[in-house]
């Protein structure tokens, strides 16, 4: 396996980066750094929230952000995505160019990240981003959603709300029939992944892993009953990856589905 671009990144020395903008941010210093063509958002713990090639904005370099934009392959045909946690806008970004027909709201706490993600990371001035905490937004949001994507973290763990079974009680009432919710994890903490999904899937039974290899990563997909097959299922997400404007898939992952939870 080839080795990924963030994981080259993280490799490199201070001296080997420009520092473009520095801020206090929600959870932490936040800093905007640059290596050549390459742009990204970074936390005081040095962890990258967000990576952009400065030479085509549009391509998708992070390995989890990619599978979660594999959703798109579960819900096929649908038109409306809501995205908690913002970042650099990689999503929006994404699917502004290659998927203009979605209709993409954004939610996002920290004012100062949407700033810079319009300043540094070529977020359209027309992306509609709500500037509130994604549990309270979905709790009271009345849209009706084809696809959820949540990219929750508090510095180094995945945030509270992710692991209550509120907070998915409100993303299914805020789901289209046949909707999905596609959660980014970490495998790090497994009582927490286990909290999670126990959640989840008390609303939302069906559902599927991906565990990037080499990466802190597990990307969760809920619906409330399967819609295909696993085979055909897998034909659609190896297809939705190939029409994404993404770095080659040099990164392994291997989408298992869980069984059913039983009531």
């Amino acid at each position: 396996m080839t080795e990924s671009l963030i994981s080259k990144i993280q490799k490199l020395s201070p001296d080997d980066c420009v520092t473009l903008q520095e801020l206090d941010g929600t959870d932490g210093k936040l800093q905007v750094r640059q290596h050549g063509q390459y742009r990204w958002l970074q936390m005081a713990d040095a962890s990258i929230q967000s990576l952009v090639d400065t030479s085509a904005p549009a391509r998708v370099l992070s390995p989890s952000i990619v599978l979660m934009l594999m959703g798109l392959a579960f819900a096929k045909g649908r038109t409306r995505l809501l995205n908690l946690g913002l970042g650099g806008g990689a999503i929006e970004r994404c699917l502004r160019t290659g998927f203009a027909h979605l209709a993409v709201d954004s939610v996002e706490v920290d004012s100062r990240v949407v700033a810079t993600a319009k300043e540094h990371f070529f977020l359209p001035d027309d992306q509609v981003v709500y500037e509130q905490d994604a549990e309270q937004f979905i709790a009271n949001a009345s849209g009706n959603y084809d696809l959820v994507l949540g990219d929750l973290f508090c510095e180094d763990q995945s945030a509270a709300c992710v692991g209550r079974s509120s907070f998915f009680a409100d993303i299914v009432r805020c789901l289209s029939p046949g909707g999905v919710c596609v959660m980014n994890l970490l495998h790090t903490d497994q009582n927490a992944l286990l909290n999670t999904l126990k959640a989840a899937r008390t609303h939302l039974p069906a559902t599927w892993l991906v565990e990037i290899k080499d990466h802190q990563n597990v990307i969760a997909y809920f619906m409330r009953e399967r819609a295909e097959d696993d085979v055909e299922l897998q034909l659609a997400c190896k297809q939705l990856l190939q029409n994404l404007d993404a770095e080659p898939l040099t990164f392994d992952w291997q989408l298992v589905s869980l069984p059913n939870r039983r009531p």
